[in-house]
């Protein structure tokens, strides 16, 4: 996301103007600085920013002019520039974390269906057209930002605890010993990430909802038996 060709300069009798503004209403009152969505907008914003040039090389005034806010406002309301990437990446990375909670699962204990329905949630959240340009930026961001990095590793935590819970619940209805740990939970999160990667790269068209169901399900395959999964009874 690039930064509008306004100079600093230039930005100067608006934000003058925005200030007149907020002088002149009564006290208490909340300010368009101030409500729901420009905080939206706000967090967006400077979210990309941040993922795309960590904190050193993002830009406050190029945030604040691109959210539509001033510079003081973010200084108001966060501190400085590290309080207010701290507060940015955490709520990035809450709302990036949510994306992959999984509340509602097949009623069965069967580990195939269960980990079929995983492996699909989770690629097509991978491969949203709406979420897809993120998932882009954030490949090469995590390389090179490793402040950022820190965060998303807590959003992975979650998603391979996740999958743990679900390996421990579908052993124990089967009355089998299976891989449980926090390295067999990163592995299925990889291998479907390996799947979506080359339409997340832009390098492959999606799959059609029969090709890709036939993919995962080979993977889930592949894993549950590497895991300790005896085959399913036909």
């Amino acid at each position: 996301m690039k930064p509008d060709k306004l100079s600093a300069d230039s930005a100067k009798p608006a934000l003058r103007t925005r200030a007149k503004t907020r002088s002149t209403r009564g006290k208490g009152r909340p300010t368009q600085e101030d409500s729901e969505e420009t905080l939206r907008t706000l967090y967006h914003v400077a979210y990309a920013h941040f993922i795309v040039n960590g904190l050193d090389g993002a830009s406050m005034q190029a945030i604040a002019r691109e959210a539509g806010v001033s510079r003081q406002m973010i200084h108001n309301r966060f501190g400085n520039k590290e309080q207010f990437f701290n507060t940015v990446v955490q709520q990035g990375e809450t709302i990036f974390a949510g994306r992959f909670a999984i509340t509602a699962l097949p009623d069965t204990k069967d580990p195939w269906i269960i980990f079929n329905h995983v492996g699909n949630l989770i690629f097509n959240i991978l491969v949203d057209p709406k979420g897809i340009d993120l998932f882009r930026v954030m490949n090469m961001a995590l390389f090179r930002h490793p402040e950022i990095a820190v965060y998303h590793t807590q959003s992975l935590n979650n998603a391979y605890r996740m999958i743990s819970t679900y390996l421990a619940m579908t052993s124990k209805a089967l009355n089998v010993e299976v891989d449980k740990s926090r390295a067999a939970a990163q592995d299925f999160i990889s291998l479907i990430q390996g799947l979506a990667l080359p339409i997340i790269q832009g390098r492959m068209e999606r799959h059609t909802p029969q090709a890709q169901k036939k993919e995962i399900k080979g993977i889930v395959s592949r894993y549950l038996r590497g895991v300790g999964f005896p085959d399913p009874v036909k």
